[in-house]
């Protein structure tokens, strides 16, 4: 399972063209898309499923159709580019590498969203969330073999993004841990949570599914603090949920309808 999940949404009418030329480019960077891929393959051998034709012929023909393990090696190599321009000794200018990264794949329709990097029981207790929901609801999308993440329709995301925020939200609501105040949060995310909870307050298909989650998450959590051990990835959603609580409303809010596509990338 994973140790950590990034999210992305793809812009297709942008990303199409603009990342297929950066990819075939052998001379906007120091190392074209090509010769990193070549090497990634030397140093990871039969590991690395991904090919630099598999990829070109993604982008340049279905690019909504990106597979999770292909957008992984695609941010690895921005990634790796930046890094050598920005983060050379003595000076390493981390802030301008990580706006140099972000603004490139926003300039060829990748929007980074979210990611869990924090501990491995946060991001299987996100992932094991989105799980539930796709067992339930059975959404258009689909999950890359080997676990290495899904491609999921914006329409898709964002219901599952509304089953989030009401499960964290009964979480905060019933009292177990690291409380806060609404009032804190954002206005807008105000607003929006009291509007998913009006829209979805007769859905009884998703009112079932979060009280048999949060019953589970509820249990775990006990169990968690009665063996005092290290937070399993149900205890630790209920550690997170105000951080996973924002970053769902945050998503939601970026995830305007010229993204088609939200794609999980695990590793």
């Amino acid at each position: 399972m994973s140790r950590y999940v990034y999210f992305y949404a793809l812009d297709s009418k942008q990303g199409r063209e603009e990342l297929y030329e950066d990819l075939t480019s052998t001379t906007k960077y120091a190392k074209s898309f090509a010769d990193f891929i070549a090497e990634r393959t030397v140093k990871c051998g039969s590991s690395l499923s991904v090919t630099y034709q598999q990829v070109i012929t993604s982008v340049k023909n279905n690019f909504e159709d990106l597979q999770p393990s292909q957008l992984r090696e695609i941010v690895n190599w921005y990634e790796d580019m930046f890094y050598r321009r920005y983060c050379k000794p003595p000076e390493y200018e981390w802030e301008r590498y990580e706006k140099a990264v972000e603004s490139a794949l926003k300039g060829v329709g990748i929007e980074p969203l979210f990611e869990i990097t924090s501990s491995s029981a946060s991001c299987y207790g996100f992932i094991f969330q989105y799980r539930n929901f796709e067992s339930v609801y059975e959404p258009d999308a689909f999950n890359e073999d080997g676990d290495n993440g899904s491609n999921i329709k914006r329409h898709e995301f964002i219901r599952f993004l509304n089953y989030m925020i009401l499960l964290m939200c009964r979480i905060h609501d019933e009292n177990l841990e690291h409380q806060f105040d609404y009032t804190e949060l954002p206005e807008n995310h105000q607003k929006e949570i009291e509007s998913i909870k009006t829209a979805h307050r007769d859905d009884a298909k998703l009112q079932a599914l979060v009280d048999k989650e949060f019953e589970w998450i509820k249990g775990y959590w006990i169990k968690d603090h009665e063996n005092n051990k290290g937070p399993c990835p149900e205890a630790q959603t209920v550690n997170e949920h105000h951080r996973f609580l924002t970053a769902c409303l945050d998503m939601k809010a970026t995830l305007t309808e010229e993204y088609t596509r939200v794609l999980m990338v695990h590793g």
